[in-house]
């Protein structure tokens, strides 16, 4: 059905719904919507991509460790011996800095006592 067009002729506004409020109202919400719609995508999408990041990861560290572990028992009794060595290495510098600490605060502890027995022996 063709339309008729008539220049200068105003056509007449809808009266607005009680309900939906305003025109304005309407072409507000409806770009709400789309607010709504695109933070909720970018989120959807951040959350994936995370996701992804992280079951990857995961994925590397197992295959990492497997492999660690396969090397360690196709290695000669030398190698194992060496590596044994540098694990023990590792394990006697914690041990002292743990040590230093333990005399450090047993130092500072006596310290507190002292003064606080010539506070009391002051009163």
């Amino acid at each position: 059905m063709p339309r008729t067009i008539t220049k200068g002729v105003k056509r007449p506004q809808q009266p607005a719904s009680p309900v939906l409020g305003s025109a304005k109202a309407v072409a507000s919400a409806s770009k709400g919507g789309g607010t709504f719609r695109r933070v909720f995508l970018t989120l959807s999408v951040f959350a994936i991509t995370v996701t992804g990041a992280w079951y990857g990861a995961g994925l590397k560290w197992r295959q990492e460790v497997q492999q660690e572990m396969k090397a360690r028992t196709e290695a000669t009794a030398t190698e194992k011996i060496a590596f044994l060595e540098g694990s023990r290495d590792v394990l006697v510098a914690k041990k002292l800095g743990l040590e230093l600490k333990i005399m450090d605060m047993e130092r500072k502890r006596l310290e507190r006592e002292k003064r606080l027995e010539v506070m009391h022996s002051h009163r």
